[in-house]
């Protein structure tokens, strides 16, 4: 299930998810929300994180992210810096990763 609304300048959106499995070890549960701001036309920026349950695991993933969007004419500039934890519910240090994403789209 989710809910989206916004309001003015601002948007918020909240996601659950839950898959049943025919053990508990087999049912996973997420959670989702995030929030956006167009600063103005051409520029906006936003939050997000997630949590997923996994049933075959201990510990939740957890995700965030930061991501801006700047648009002039036909072109697009956006980023996103993204940090998670317990990638696939292990605690092992491998698996917490950050990251980052640079696009640049040309539309003609």
């Amino acid at each position: 299930m989710y809910a989206k609304y916004a309001y003015g300048p601002v948007t918020v959106g909240y996601q659950t998810s839950e898959i049943e499995g025919n053990t508990a070890t087999n049912s996973d549960e997420a959670t989702y929300y995030g929030v956006t701001y167009a600063i103005t036309d051409s520029l906006s920026v936003g939050y997000g994180e997630s949590t997923i349950d996994l049933g075959s695991s201990t510990s939740d993933q957890e995700t965030s992210n930061i991501s801006f969007s700047y648009t002039m004419g036909g072109m697009t500039l956006a980023g996103a810096f993204i940090d998670q934890t317990n990638a696939g519910g292990s605690t092992a240090a491998v698996n917490d990763r950050k990251g980052y994403e640079f696009d640049l789209a040309f539309a003609f």
